[in-house]
């Protein structure tokens, strides 16, 4: 998945705060043609954010602002000495936006020559594509039978620059320690005494139990795809985590997570206020927390863009003044093991409207050996 960091809000402050390097030889534009499923895969990651984008991030239309104004930005700088015209997004033949779309996004360059991060070529192809759809309901680049040129030359590009950048920044990620993790609920950075606590404390022990750490697949999380019950005879409480499915793995095992209601850190206990507070009748899992809420009113209706989600563990180490490369990748199993939980995955994918199918190659796995009070 290709993801939109926070330095895309630094990009987009300016809209005019974008050039672009000298074009290279129009030779050799197309790339060789990726797999199908590659193709599908990249497809349906890029419909996948528009729609996220158009529905909730109220800085959408400054977004698709800015990546229209780069794409025309681009064309009067590549228009002098050449003889045909290069369409206009609004009103150019699908065959001309073919062409010089596979120019574009192999081309352009931010202002100081260096090439855009993947997530933002992203960003920009995203922007582009709502304008067109805006102004031409019928025509969808990404699954337009025409634009194959340019899904093959925007497919080269994304693997080329996610493969660099991959090189340049392969930093060590930092992991969160007992010590920290202690720290974290002791000085109330994690628990239930307010709202960003209690976001805090479910989103760190989400990620933990399911080991889900994309942005994108968080942001993508509603209420349906967690339960959580309490056993009528004990303190227990049990949470149950049903994966989204997708194209690579349609049969993702259902996660079941027991701990004790008692204890302070219990994520059932925690999940169960969390989800209590939330807004009637809304769907998103991860909602901005009030800072001033009324008892009844602890989380808005704003849900929380991947730009949020990405860098909230940083946030949270940044607060308590820990210094490293804190991520989403911070946290792993070791922290459950660390209080009173047990985690199975399921032999068998269920959803919530009770369906279920075998498993493929899933294994029970228990984390509640030598618990620690």
């Amino acid at each position: 998945h290709y993801f939109i960091q926070s330095n895309l809000r630094k990009s987009m402050s300016n809209d005019n705060d974008m050039m672009h390097g000298p074009p290279p030889s129009l030779l050799n534009v197309l790339a060789p043609e990726p797999s199908d499923a590659s193709m599908s895969s990249l497809s349906e990651d890029m419909r996948g954010g528009i729609h996220e984008a158009s529905s909730c991030n109220t800085n959408t239309e400054k977004t698709t602002r800015w990546a229209v104004n780069a794409y025309n930005n681009w064309r009067l700088a590549r228009q002098p000495g050449i003889k045909e015209i290069i369409p206009d997004l609004a009103s150019g033949s699908v065959e001309d936006l073919n062409q010089w779309l596979s120019l574009f996004v192999r081309e352009c360059k931010q202002r100081d020559g260096r090439e855009y991060k993947h997530q933002n070529l992203y960003a920009m192809v995203c922007g582009i594509s709502r304008y067109i759809r805006k102004n031409r309901p019928t025509l969808n680049i990404l699954d337009d039978v025409g634009m194959k040129d340019f899904k093959v030359s925007l497919y080269d590009v994304m693997k080329r620059l996610q493969s660099k950048q991959a090189t340049l920044y392969n930093i060590q990620v930092s992991k969160i320690s007992r010590k920290q993790w202690d720290y974290f609920w002791e000085k109330g950075l994690l628990g239930d005494s307010n709202p960003t606590s209690l976001f805090y404390a479910v989103y760190t022990l989400f990620i933990s139990v399911t080991g889900v750490t994309s942005a994108l697949q968080l942001r993508s999380m509603t209420t349906r795809n967690i339960e959580v019950s309490k056993d009528p005879h004990s303190e227990k409480y049990i949470t149950t985590y049903y994966p989204i499915p997708s194209v690579s793995k349609p049969d993702r095992a259902a996660i079941k997570c027991t701990d004790d209601g008692a204890h302070p850190r219990s994520f059932g206990r925690l999940l169960h206020l969390y989800l209590s507070r939330l807004p009637p009748y809304f769907s998103d899992l991860w909602v901005r927390p009030n800072p001033n809420p009324d008892p009844h009113e602890w989380f808005s209706k704003q849900p929380l863009g991947q730009n949020i989600l990405r860098t909230t563990v940083k946030s949270i180490c940044q607060v308590a003044g820990f210094e490293g490369n804190y991520s989403n990748q911070s946290l792993g199993r070791d922290l459950l093991n660390w209080d009173h939980y047990e985690i199975d995955h399921l032999m068998q994918m269920t959803t919530r409207d009770g369906d279920s199918r075998p498993g493929q190659n899933i294994k029970r796995e228990v984390t509640s050996g030598e618990m620690l009070s």
